[in-house]
């Protein structure tokens, strides 16, 4: 066998189901997908998504260890680099890594390098997942752990290295007020 063509129209009838369309709601099971470098917690609504994984070519970010956190429909750490890619400051700025939440070191932008998820758990009391950066600047080992728990995010960064060095915690916030 093989393959055979043929030409068919399709209709597609959409009607809305009586008594209006639910509104969509997003899973409650945390994923990890250490493959892909994204593991997302969630918990009673909210939100957090740890980037960590291997860079994906010319279209990538300086944004490895970052964290971005929703509640419902709230984006309270948005990520900041994205954004059409004709925008005049796609490249000066939204690519860069201080536009994400994420750390800088010394004021330079981080290598090209994946981090590695190695702690994931995802039980009745808590989601949390740790990522162990050590090729993103030269010396420098970072380790970033995030947690959700009840109604909490808990994010905890730890630096090491041999050297001094000026670290930069970045976290955009949105701070509208409820």
């Amino acid at each position: 066998g093989g393959w055979q063509a043929y030409d068919r129209s399709v209709f597609l009838y959409h009607r809305r189901p009586a008594g209006g369309t639910p509104a969509w709601a997003p899973p409650e099971r945390s994923e990890h997908m250490p493959a892909t470098g994204l593991t997302v917690l969630r918990r009673n609504g909210f939100y957090a998504l740890l980037k960590y994984g291997p860079f994906s070519g010319g279209h990538d970010h300086n944004d490895r260890a970052e964290i971005i956190f929703h509640r419902g429909d709230r984006e309270f750490f948005p990520d900041r680099g994205t954004v059409p890619y004709g925008h005049p400051l796609y490249k000066a700025w939204y690519r860069t890594t201080e536009a994400h939440n994420t750390i800088m070191v010394d004021g330079q932008q981080s290598e090209k390098a994946a981090c590695d998820a190695d702690v994931f758990a995802d039980t009745a009391e808590y989601s949390a997942v740790s990522i162990l950066c050590g090729k993103l600047y030269p010396g420098v080992s970072i380790r970033r752990t995030a947690a959700l728990a009840g109604d909490a995010l808990i994010d905890v960064t730890y630096t090491s290295s041999d050297n001094e060095h000026i670290y930069d915690w970045f976290l955009h916030v949105n701070s509208e007020e409820d």
